[in-house]
């Protein structure tokens, strides 16, 4: 049946292919090369794999292949560097540290599991927080029933209560049971006092009305009171409590003093005794301490010292009084002598230089600080040049020193200026350091440093103790010394004047009205024009100083750059103005010793400027009518050089045995000595004092009379005496009567000052207006170079 049917299928499928045609069958068997035969399957295939190899593979060995490379991870960041560095400001140079911040988070995920711990452990601390609570509970109650079970048993007792003693004990298991059924009855029963027997009573009281009082007062008295709070407000008013404490004090004192004179005379006897014992003590204490203690062994050591130090130092002393021949062809120059400096004056810095009057080897410096933000205690050293290592005084000061000065007729006596505005007067033959005369009341300070003091010294009244000073408070004071007290008073106040641009066209109409002075493309107006002017300022005075000649004529130095020309005879405000002489501070003013119309000054702005005063009326008429025709501005430009040393200028001086030398220091450490006789456009004389590398800046420079030094201070406490060569100094063949007698008064002779005046006035004829550069001028120039020709022979 099987081949029967086979055999009818393929009949079948004969048939149909025969019937389908030609095309039908190109189709099939198309579609049968394309499907494989396996494709129908239900079975999963698996991938094909096929190996690619690149053209540029190398081709390795077995031996190669099987070579292990190993790999090692680090916890270093590649992204972080191996070291940093950094500028170490203790150091003063980079530092390179290795970093060890290599660690780097890429993804941080609390897990499931640690959160689980966290619930189970909460609830664990729960658990046992409510368990602690229930145990508390449970004592707590316990505690309560025992003690009600004794109250409760001390109720049941009687106090007529009979002992019976059993003869015959029952066993112990029955006194046991016994014993429990008391306790348990006793739990159960609970007594209560007074049960029946509770009444609770009640009582009305009389309740008083209210009643309303009204008083009618006085109201409180009022002020409105309104003040500018500042540092030298505050300080004044402690100043004053510490004075008002000082005075209570003294008065105790003084009542204890007046109760015990006479107080008692049982005691007298015996008072008497212990009296001479301690006189006796005394005098035998002091009998042993006489002769070290006398002025005779004073006197004796002072000698010896100073011996001394001649022997030790007796090469520099040599020095100092002798000019070797060598130095007359060696030109200018300043040669070190001596070097002043007390040890326990670390911190402070010279701040003021000032020689004696009378005994010319003596000179005071000044201790204190510019440093505003660095403010210490002062200090006044008297040095000598016949003993160079240890000062002869020494007195310590509450306050910076700003300035200081020596009275002219009585030596002993130095006015000092300080930097919390107080003056004082000291005597420097007393042992102790507080002064005989001190500005103690608060409000007669000046409210800023005192910058400037020098004493007044009139021959009308050469007894009178008298001395002004000056402060950026803009107030000039003259302090006077009575028997009792410092007594002050304010001189002037200055103010800075109004100023008005300068109009060439307007010049003609405004030069009627009455006006000062008027500086490059400013009009300053006359001090009686100031009052309508509304932007006035306080003028900050810097420094001052007297005319040595017009002893009524000083000139103010102030932050801004004026320079004031006031009179004691006005108090007004100023005579004269030379409006923007400097761009900076004026730190220093000073007039010639022989001449009373030239002055210098110096500034913070690298300058030194010569300054010529000249009056209308010392003019011919016909230069009158040539400067009639100009502007006012020419007239007044005085200036006759000007000197650019390249650094801020602290201080200048002119030197008292000529008439044509000063000196000044600036911030560099540097040293100038001018000499305009010889050379009026540059410096003779330009030293290093302190080291360049330190930056240690000078900050005073003074001359002293009938010697050949010069003595400079810097910024750590430091004093250089140097000696001046013999071309900055007097001839001693043309000053030979001059030099003999070396006296204060050597230099006060008319003849010898008419003619240094004479020989100034030449020089400046010949000068005209210049402005110097110190450092263009000095600096080192190329070298020409000689080009040569060279010419060949036939």
């Amino acid at each position: 049946m099987s081949q029967r049917r086979s055999t009818l299928m393929k009949k079948r499928k004969s048939s149909s292919v025969a019937s389908r045609g030609p095309q039908k069958e190109t189709l099939i068997s198309a579609m049968k090369k394309e499907i494989p035969p396996h494709a129908f399957f239900e079975e999963e295939l698996e991938p094909v794999e096929v190996a690619m190899v690149p053209d540029d593979q190398l081709t390795l060995t077995a031996a190669e292949l099987d070579e292990e490379f190993t790999k090692t991870l680090t916890s270093l960041n590649p992204n972080q560097p191996l070291k940093t560095t950094h500028f170490n400001f203790k150091s003063g140079h980079f530092e390179s540290v290795s970093n060890d911040q290599h660690v780097a988070e890429h993804l941080r995920q609390d897990g499931i599991i640690w959160s689980l711990k966290e619930k189970d452990m909460m609830q664990k601390r729960k658990d046992e927080e409510q368990q602690q609570q229930q145990q508390t509970e449970q004592k707590d109650q316990e505690e309560v029933e025992e003690k009600q079970a004794e109250e409760e048993e001390e109720q049941e007792e009687q106090p007529n209560t009979e002992t019976v003693e059993a003869a015959d004990a029952p066993p112990d298991g029955t006194e046991q049971k016994e014993e429990e059924n008391v306790s348990s009855a006793s739990k159960k029963e609970i007594l209560v006092k007074n049960q029946f027997n509770f009444s609770d009573r009640a009582s009305q009281t009389f309740n008083e009305p209210y009643r309303d009082r009204q008083v009618q007062t006085e109201p409180a008295p009022k002020s409105v009171f309104s003040a500018n709070a500042s540092a030298s407000t505050i300080r004044d008013e402690y100043l004053v409590k510490l004075l008002r404490v000082k005075q209570q004090q003294s008065e105790e004192e003084n009542k204890k003093k007046k109760t015990s004179f006479g107080a008692g005379t049982g005691d007298q006897d015996d008072d008497e005794q212990s009296a001479e014992k301690v006189n006796v003590s005394s005098e035998a204490a002091n009998s042993a301490d006489a002769v070290l203690h006398s002025k005779a062994m004073l006197k004796a050591l002072k000698i010896m010292e100073r011996v001394t130090v001649l022997n030790a130092n007796a090469q520099s002393y040599n020095e100092f009084k002798y000019y070797e021949v060598s130095d007359y062809k060696r030109g200018s120059f300043l040669s070190p002598l001596w070097t002043f400096k007390y040890l326990e004056n670390a911190p402070r810095m010279v701040t003021c230089l000032e020689w004696n009057k009378l005994h010319l080897d003596l000179f005071a410096v000044g201790y204190g600080s510019y440093n505003f933000n660095m403010q210490t205690s002062g200090m006044i050293c008297v040095y000598s040049l016949k003993s160079t290592v240890y000062p002869e005084k020494i007195i310590l000061c509450e306050s910076g020193v700003m300035c200081m000065s020596f009275h002219p007729k009585f030596s002993s006596l130095l006015c000092v200026g300080f930097y919390d505005g107080s003056v004082a007067v000291y005597d420097v033959r007393n042992m102790d350091d507080s002064p005989i005369y001190s500005s103690q009341n608060p409000q007669s300070y000046h409210y800023d440093p005192v910058w400037g003091i020098q004493w007044h010294f009139s021959a009308l009244q050469p007894n009178e103790l008298t001395f002004y000073s000056i402060s950026s408070d803009s107030n000039m004071k003259l302090w006077k010394m009575t028997q009792n007290e410092l007594s002050d008073e304010v001189v002037i106040t200055l103010r800075t004047p109004c100023t008005v641009t300068f109009d060439a066209d307007a010049a003609d109409s405004a030069r009627d009205a009455p006006k000062t002075v008027m500086a490059n493309d400013d009009i300053f107006v006359s001090p009686a024009q100031t009052d309508d002017c509304d932007n006035q300022l306080q003028a900050l005075c810097s420094c001052f100083d007297f005319n040595p000649l017009m002893e009524h004529i000083y000139l103010v130095g102030t932050e801004d750059g004026h320079i004031l020309q006031c009179s004691r005879t006005y108090n007004d405000g100023f005579t004269n103005i030379r409006a923007n002489a400097h761009f900076m501070n004026i730190y220093a003013l000073k007039w010639n010793p022989f001449h009373s119309k030239i002055f210098l000054s110096c500034s913070e702005d690298w300058t030194v400027k010569l300054w010529e005063e000249k009056n209308d009326t010392e003019q011919p008429a016909q230069s009158q009518r040539e400067n009639a025709s100009k502007s006012d501005a020419q007239q007044f430009a005085n200036n006759i050089i000007t000197y650019d040393l390249g650094n801020s200028v602290n201080d200048i001086a002119w030197s008292p045995f000529s008439s044509t030398i000063f000196a000044a220091v600036t911030s560099d450490g540097k040293v100038f000595v001018f000499d305009l006789a010889q050379n009026k456009n540059a410096p003779l004389c330009r030293e290093q004092i302190t080291k360049k590398n330190k930056n240690v800046k000078l900050t005073k420079v003074s001359f002293p009379i009938g010697m050949p030094l010069i003595i400079v201070g810097d910024e750590k406490g430091n004093v250089y005496a140097l000696k001046l060569s013999p071309n900055l100094y007097l001839d001693k063949n043309k000053h030979r009567d001059l030099l003999k007698n070396v006296t204060p008064q050597m230099f006060e002779n008319e003849a010898f000052q008419q003619k240094e005046k004479q020989r100034l006035v030449n020089v400046l004829d010949v000068t005209g207006n210049k402005v110097f550069d110190v450092i263009q001028h000095l600096s080192p120039k190329p070298k020409k170079i000689n080009k040569s020709k060279t010419v060949i022979s036939s």
